[in-house]
């Protein structure tokens, strides 16, 4: 004996529609009880520094500190390192101490170019975001940088 249901467009609908409300009441528990940390900022633990590349021209300079203004200025920036053609042409803001006292740790622009941060940059294209410096397998190639970098209390 074969017995076949029939159910109308109607009742597919209502269960339908019924489905979607549960998700969506789920969907906002879940989002509920989710809670995003918190995080601080972190003062940077170094000394103020800027280098600027000597052979720049005045407006290259002019724009460089423009920018470096805007940057800190409007966002939590606390350091700004600019390589170019095999040149740290600019160094500014809060920087490693080096192992003379009050002196910045310099930016070596030839092994800064050789480690694998700059060499994944260059192979892919694409920018690279460090969402926290020291869980990064590669934070030793950027010395230069405070060495609370990116750390959240």
């Amino acid at each position: 004996m074969l017995v076949v249901f029939s159910i109308s467009s109607q009742s597919r609908a209502d269960l339908l529609t019924l489905g979607l409300a549960v998700t969506n009441v789920l969907t906002g528990l879940v989002w509920l009880s989710i809670r995003p940390k918190s995080i601080t900022p972190v003062e940077p633990q170094g000394v103020e520094c800027q280098v600027i590349y000597s052979h720049l021209p005045e407006s290259v300079v002019s724009e460089i500190l423009w920018v470096w203004e805007s940057l800190s200025a409007v966002t939590c920036c606390k350091s700004l390192v600019i390589v170019y053609d095999c040149q740290c042409i600019v160094q500014i803001g809060v920087a490693a101490k080096s192992l003379n006292i009050d002196e910045p740790f310099a930016v070596d622009a030839a092994k800064l170019m050789q480690g694998s941060l700059y060499q994944g940059v260059l192979k892919s294209g694409a920018q690279s975001y460090l969402a926290n410096l020291s869980l990064y397998p590669g934070r030793s190639e950027l010395p230069f940088l405070p060495s609370n970098t990116q750390v959240s209390k």
